[in-house]
């Protein structure tokens, strides 16, 4: 696996073959994918050979399937799905951070509390880590240095924003490159 930079040729790589992502209009990992290659000066090269896919785990079936010949999928999906490689990863830099807020809705169930809570513990921590993911802060900074009237507060403030159910969004901590498994 090598790191992607400036002068990458994603068009040449990809040769007759497609590039898998989500649409970089409305989907989260294809506006990354856009971003990085706009920023790495490849995206006019490599915008023809897009084929377009609704969601993160589509684009990353179209190469596992042998269907497109490369993929811009987040590299914690690519990890999982034993038909495909990672062959490079963006710099962090080249597109912006993706994260993951998490908050309870104003119709939350009372459970949801509960499950907020095991999302900020250290044993969270170790399991998403274990596939790839990074803690913004450290789940035990965040017991001591955030009073309960300040998670209170925070809380609420959070619940009027609209967020996406955690549970039905895949994960990811960098976007990067998979291609089907040889």
């Amino acid at each position: 696996m090598s790191n992607i930079g400036a002068g990458f040729d994603l068009a040449k790589l990809a040769g007759d073959g497609k590039i898998a992502t989500g649409d970089v209009k409305s989907v989260p990992v294809g506006k990354y994918a856009k971003a990085a290659l706009e920023k790495l000066g490849a995206w006019q090269a490599a915008e023809p050979k897009f084929a377009m896919a609704e969601s993160v785990r589509a684009a990353l079936t179209l190469v596992a399937r042998g269907e497109a010949a490369l993929g811009i999928v987040y590299s914690t999906d690519a990890k999982v799905e034993p038909g495909v490689k990672i062959v490079g990863t963006f710099p962090a830099d080249s597109h912006p951070a993706i994260i993951y807020p998490v908050a309870a809705t104003t119709t939350a169930k009372p459970e949801t509390s509960d499950y907020l809570a095991f999302l900020r513990s250290t044993a969270a921590k170790t399991i998403l880590e274990k596939y790839g993911f990074k803690f913004l802060v450290s789940p035990i900074d965040l017991m001591f240095e955030i009073s309960p009237a300040e998670w209170t507060a925070i809380l609420l403030s959070l619940r009027v924003a609209i967020i996406a159910t955690l549970v039905a969004t895949p994960f990811g901590d960098r976007a990067g490159v998979a291609a089907g498994a040889a």
